[in-house]
């Protein structure tokens, strides 16, 4: 293997891709691309692969974008050569073992990086062993060698031997040189037909000038080219129809995707709307239950505010009846004090009557002790005479004192007396006051319940009205619950009904947008297959 790669003819094989490297580069550098290029490529590498095997582009993952072979071009070529081939960053010599069972020189060369690929250009040479040639030369030498042993044989002089030697050398040399000939233009012409056809070119044939076993190979070749074109041009002639059949069912199939996909989108608006038309029932549905609930729990509370409203006009009247004996007791009291009040004021008239009449006795006992006194102060003068009247005065002056404080106290206790006594006369007339207050607001009070029990007659009689409104209230509510859930089962019906023919509707678009796809598949099928026929020239 490594002798192959020695050899003169792969040295030749990296030099020549390095050559034809250089001269693609600029034309794919200049577009960034194969597509605009395509033709003036295939014509360059055409022109440069005189009698070497392929010329082929691949990327980074072995992938043929351009092949001098259009049988081959498209084709992966992930093997471990391809590979490394593909993926080389410098002028790279392999030998490549091909499924075919032949043997090459594959000379890699990188062209170019574009995004995140890479792409190389690939030579492969056959290094033909020429079989033909030896065994040409060897039916002439053999015929001349076994010319000479019989020489040998049969005694022939040296002169005789030569003459026969080369006569027969000259014979058989002259013989297979036209053999040879013949059988190398036979090769050359079908080599050079194959290889027209593996560059695309089906109107070559082999040109044979005589039907010898050996000229009926040239036939087959015909034949497979004939066969081949024949295939090709009905390839041509049905991707020409599938394509304008696959334009005319994608144009069909989009107008229907959007005429379907606009229906759609139209019954999903009516889905939507029927769906917030359904919300929107549950929802008035939710608030006449609710509602129902309230009017319910209203009339409840009509008929405790309307059991309550006879339970305060009952309390009414016995508060009024309560009030009017409050007022009259009130009255009684209030004369009561009033009588009471004129009582302790006689009572505090008398005092002072009193107080008057003891401050005459107080008057009288003094002026008995300062007579006493003066009485005392002439006994003293009279001496022993006067002793018993000393002993007398002395008694009264001292009864006298003591009269006179008796007197001082009861005037005190009086005069506090009295002083309490027109304090409770204060009081008595003050609670005489309050009492007189206390009447008027009973009579307030009075006149208020007699207010309440008339309005609570009002509001008994309104709480009645409205229990009668409420219980017919009821009934409507019930009836509107009723038709509410009749409208909601129908729209509910109705909803289901629209999302199943949506989601029907949703799987026809898909359907539709399948086949849609399909027939923008089968273009890009179509036009891939007018792409491979055009390859070929017919």
């Amino acid at each position: 293997m490594e002798k192959l790669l020695s050899t003169s003819s792969a040295r030749n094989a990296l030099k020549k891709v390095e050559r034809v490297t250089k001269r693609i580069q600029p034309l794919i550098e200049s577009e960034q691309s194969f597509t605009l290029n395509y033709q003036v490529l295939h014509q360059l590498l055409d022109e440069q692969l005189e009698e070497d095997e392929y010329f082929v582009i691949v990327d980074e993952v072995g992938r043929s974008y351009i092949h001098t072979n259009r049988l081959w071009e498209g084709t992966v070529f992930s093997d471990a050569i391809g590979l490394r081939a593909a993926n080389t960053t410098k002028p790279l010599l392999q030998v490549y073992d091909r499924k075919s069972g032949e043997r090459l020189i594959d000379a890699a060369m990188p062209i170019i990086q574009i995004g995140n690929s890479q792409f190389t250009l690939r030579l492969g040479r056959i290094n033909h062993q020429r079989y033909i040639l030896y065994g040409a030369t060897l039916a002439v030498v053999l015929p001349a060698l076994a010319m000479g042993i019989l020489a040998y044989i049969f005694n022939l002089s040296i002169l005789q031997g030569v003459t026969f030697v080369s006569t027969s050398l000259l014979l058989t040399g002259i013989f297979t040189s036209l053999l040879y000939k013949m059988v190398m233009k036979g090769v050359r012409s079908w080599r050079k037909v194959t290889r027209k056809i593996s560059s695309g070119d089906l109107t070559a044939e082999v040109t044979a000038k005589s039907r010898s076993e050996f000229n009926q190979i040239g036939f087959e070749i015909n034949k497979i080219v004939i066969g081949t074109k024949n295939i090709v041009t009905e390839l041509d002639r049905s991707s020409e129809i599938v394509d304008r059949i696959s334009e005319v069912q994608a144009s069909e199939a989009g107008r229907l995707s959007n005429v379907f996909t606009s229906y759609g989108e139209t019954m999903q608006n009516f889905q939507g709307g029927t769906e917030q038309q359904l919300s929107s029932l549950q929802s008035a549905n939710a608030m006449v239950q609710t509602m129902m609930a309230g009017i319910r729990e209203m009339e409840l509370r009509i008929q405790q505010t309307l059991s309550k409203s006879e339970n305060a006009s009952i309390a009414a009247t016995e508060g009024s009846q309560a009030i009017e004996e409050t007022e009259e007791k009130m009255r009684q009291i209030n004369e009561a004090v009033h009588v009471s009040s004129q009582k302790i004021m006689q009572v505090a008239e008398d005092i002072n009557q009193v107080i008057q009449k003891v401050s005459l006795i107080t008057k009288i006992a003094e002026q008995t002790n300062l007579l006493a006194l003066n009485a005392s102060i002439e006994a003293a003068r009279a001496g022993e005479a006067g002793s018993g009247f000393s002993v007398v005065a002395n008694e009264v002056r001292k009864l006298a004192e003591e009269t006179n404080a008796f007197a001082n106290d009861v005037v005190r206790t009086l005069e506090q007396t009295n002083n309490e006594v027109k304090i409770a006369v204060q009081h008595v007339e003050s609670n005489a006051d309050t009492i007189d207050e206390g009447v008027e607001i009973v009579k307030i009070a009075g006149q208020s319940i007699h207010y309440m029990n008339d309005a609570v007659v009002d509001t008994k009689a309104a709480v009645t009205n409205n229990s009668l409104h409420a219980e017919e209230l009821i009934k409507d509510g019930e009836q509107i619950e009723k038709i509410i859930e009749q409208i909601t089962k129908i729209s509910e019906q109705f909803t289901e009904s629209v999302i199943q023919t949506v989601a029907g509707m949703d799987e026809q678009v898909e359907g539709i947008q399948q086949l849609a796809s399909d027939a923008s598949k089968l273009t890009d099928e179509a036009t891939a297959l007018s792409r491979i026929v055009h390859r070929f020239t017919f």
